[in-house]
């Protein structure tokens, strides 16, 4: 998990210094930037498995849900980068594998009665065959 995070954080560092020291060709920033996403994205998927894995092995302590939040900064610090990077044309390979809030709910959704019917559109997200996994966050 440590390692994970730390060649996250250095992908990052790399992507920040590559587009701050932007000159010549942007064909040549791209493709290092490019290959910088690519790593982080793997980095980040590594340090998101391994926090899942730890949190899941402190199954029973009440404490182990606490890990969710540094797994929820993870996809996020992740996704934030993949989002700016899409300005400079560089896809981010690992959005269809970190957790995406694709709707929420209040209290106030509940006035009128007990049970609340909500429809979240995710066509956008289903982009390939395969299995997808939704969650809850409360």
């Amino acid at each position: 998990m440590v390692q994970g995070v730390l060649r996250m954080m250095r992908g990052i560092h790399d992507m920040a210094a590559l587009i701050a020291a932007a000159e010549g060709a942007p064909e040549d920033m791209r493709a290092a930037l490019n290959a910088e996403m690519h790593g982080m994205a793997l980095a980040s998927q590594q340090a998101r498995l391994a926090m899942l894995d730890w949190r899941d092995s402190l199954e029973g302590w009440s404490g182990a849900a606490r890990l969710d939040d540094t797994i929820e900064a993870i996809d996020g610090t992740a996704s934030q980068i993949g989002e700016h990077l899409a300005k400079y044309g560089i896809a981010d390979p690992g959005k269809p594998y970190r957790q995406t809030t694709i709707g929420t709910w209040t209290a106030d959704d509940f006035e009128d009665g007990r049970r609340v019917e909500k429809q979240f559109e995710v066509t956008e997200l289903i982009d390939a065959p395969g299995t997808y996994s939704v969650g809850f966050r409360y």
